[in-house]
């Protein structure tokens, strides 16, 4: 995850990344040279050559949906700390 800048006080919005260092594990490389994002072309539909599409697959939309109780109690978890470390330097 990357951090952003903050767009209102006291929100921080995060960037889902994939791993910079496993980019060439992603990246796709066609017979003709082209390079294709292999997260993305599951994720969202893609264009076959007879000029159909596939629609895609969503796993990271429905892994959310699916963790949604747990990515909120982790985000309240690290919330609760990050509170509870500025309050013991007081």
């Amino acid at each position: 995850m990357k951090g952003e800048r903050r767009t209102t006080p006291g929100k921080k919005v995060y960037d889902v990344l994939m791993n910079p260092e496993m980019n060439e594990d992603f990246v796709r490389v066609s017979k003709a040279g082209k390079r294709a994002y292999y997260p993305a072309s599951q994720e969202s539909r893609f264009k076959k050559a007879d000029g159909g599409y596939v629609e895609g697959y969503h796993y990271l939309q429905n892994s959310l949906v699916k963790n949604k109780t747990a990515i909120e109690s982790k985000m309240v978890e690290v919330a609760a700390k990050a509170i509870d470390q500025v309050l013991k330097k007081r």
